[in-house]
């Protein structure tokens, strides 16, 4: 079987997921969550795009919006990075993405993500800071 067609269904079968799980929230952990996170290399030194998906899992219908802010870690060294124009707004899940210059000589360990609505839920969500197409 063709290896792009394998991969577009393993796509659709992880989205077929996602949905189910953004309309059926039982058993699932309700609120505001960064599902996650994609960086790629653009093969320019030290700069990477990223691509965020946060998600709202919630019984109710309502519009959660807020700011949203990155933080590069590399050892003892904290580096707050912008996320889009700062802030989200969305009902159930919104797409957020750009790219971030690195500081010279920065090798980050992973991001941390921080998100603080507008009623004061604060999330925040580390990731293993993995670059994709680094070579």
């Amino acid at each position: 079987m063709n290896m792009n067609l394998l991969a577009t269904m393993a796509a659709l079968e992880e989205q077929v997921v996602f949905y189910k799980r953004l309309l059926s929230p039982k058993g699932v952990s309700q609120g505001l969550n960064v599902e996650r996170i994609d960086l790629q290399s653009t093969g320019k030194p030290g700069q990477v795009q990223y691509r965020l998906l946060l998600t709202q899992v919630s019984n109710k219908t309502a519009e959660v919006n807020g700011t949203i802010e990155a933080r590069l870690v590399a050892g003892s060294r904290t580096v707050s990075m912008p996320v889009g124009d700062g802030k989200f707004a969305f009902q159930y899940f919104q797409s957020v993405s750009g790219e971030w210059q690195l500081p010279p000589g920065m090798k980050p360990e992973r991001v941390d993500i921080v998100l603080t609505s507008s009623k004061g839920q604060r999330i925040q969500k580390s990731f293993k800071w993995e670059v994709q197409g680094q070579g």
